[in-house]
């Protein structure tokens, strides 16, 4: 008997030793419920003094360019780097008047709950928060953007809050403002613009082929500005069309060599803005090595095509030197001798490396069963997958 009080007694220690953790998951629940149950209420009563104050605001704090930052560091050192950001918050913004409580929701944000006694306007706690962004990017060397709610009842929906703040956040992507994001700013991307019509990416490629670079530059300023009059995800949606065009017209003169590169790529550009400057050098860089190439002879065109072709096809099973001679219009004889003359190898090995080459971009950045990458990569079958492989590289794709 005296062994299991001595159990449920370690029981109970631990329990109240966890007690911050358990605080933590019921605010997560709040938020992502809207509505505070009775057992939430009763665990964040005892470690926290929030629910003492009528009204909250909530502010959300978003790291820029995580999924970069995601590529840099493991699961834990993002968290501590998060835990950081929160003890700022919690430095700046706590007070014994104005009681904050800061909740990780794991991905690229955290969320701070404000207690106030007023649901007057704050601009103490805006400024506070400027200065939040300022030490963060200081000390933590990270850049992030914040929005602030207005005051809302303890017993109000925050969900519904939760979900406008983080759209917020992503309003820094399309305008650029370094600023602290508020409800007000909703208005200025009410009006959603109509979608950029693909004719608009034809005559901007046309325009590209024909060298006149001052006119395509003036042609993305004008995309770019409806760009800005969009919603984050329609705007994100419309970034990857236009991409997409260019790379299917130019890989072999873009920096992203396919079209499974252009989110990646999209990833590190925390504005708007700098998508478009790296765009207009990328276009510049793009016209005047099309320009060189003009004086390349036939053969060396012909090259160009057959792998842009293979690229693009790498997928299909299918392909064959018999397609890509009828794309060419060429004999299936005379391309093979060509491809061997220029390359110094087969034009089927080409193909071959290629598809490996896919594999192991597939391996190393997707969590795809082996067999889908086998398919993916336009293997007919899965022994002749892993014999390819097996021989490039000594090893089996597992």
């Amino acid at each position: 008997l005296a062994e299991g009080d001595s159990v449920i007694e370690q029981g109970v220690v631990m329990l109240r030793d966890h007690y911050p953790l358990i605080k933590t998951e019921y605010l997560r629940q709040w938020l992502l419920q809207g509505r505070l149950t009775d057992g939430a209420r009763a665990a964040i009563v005892r470690e926290s003094c929030l629910l003492d104050y009528e009204w909250l605001r909530l502010a959300v704090i978003k790291i820029d360019s995580y999924y970069e930052i995601s590529e840099q560091y493991d699961f834990v050192s993002r968290k501590l780097l998060k835990y950081a950001i929160g003890n700022i918050a919690e430095e700046l913004l706590g007070t014994p008047e104005r009681p904050i409580e800061v909740v990780d929701f794991g991905t690229d944000h955290l969320v701070v709950l404000v207690g106030t006694a007023s649901s007057l306007p704050d601009p103490k706690l805006t400024q506070e928060l400027k200065e939040l962004s300022r030490q963060v990017s200081r000390y933590v060397k990270l850049d992030v953007t914040i929005a602030e709610s207005e005051a809302r009842r303890v017993y109000d929906d925050l969900r519904k809050v939760y979900d406008d703040m983080n759209e917020l956040t992503l309003f820094k992507f399309v305008s650029g403002d370094d600023k602290i994001y508020v409800e007000q700013d909703f208005e200025r991307y009410a009006d959603l613009q109509a979608p950029i019509d693909s004719a608009v990416h034809e005559s901007l490629i046309q325009t590209i082929r024909s060298g006149k670079e001052e006119k395509v530059l003036v042609m993305l300023d004008e995309v770019f500005t409806r760009l800005q009059t969009m919603k984050y995800t329609e705007c994100q949606f419309q970034l990857k069309l236009l991409l997409f065009a260019i790379v299917k017209s130019f890989s072999k003169v873009m920096s992203i060599q396919s079209v499974e590169g252009i989110e990646r790529h999209l990833r590190q550009f925390a504005t708007l803005t700098e998508v478009r400057e790296w765009l207009k050098e990328e276009t510049g860089r793009m016209i005047r090595q099309l320009s060189d190439q003009k004086g390349f002879n036939r053969k060396e065109k012909l090259i160009g095509e057959i792998i842009e072709y293979v690229r693009y096809h790498t997928h299909d099973p299918m392909l064959s030197v018999d397609d890509i001679a009828d794309h060419i219009a060429l004999s299936a004889k005379y391309v093979r001798q060509l491809f061997h003359e220029h390359y110094g190898m087969p034009l089927s090995n080409f193909i071959l490396n290629e598809r490996l080459g896919k594999v192991k971009e597939l391996l190393e950045q997707t969590s795809m069963q082996v067999t889908e990458i086998a398919e993916q990569s336009g293997f007919q079958t899965k022994s002749h997958f892993f014999t390819a492989f097996k021989k490039a590289t000594g090893m089996t794709p597992s």
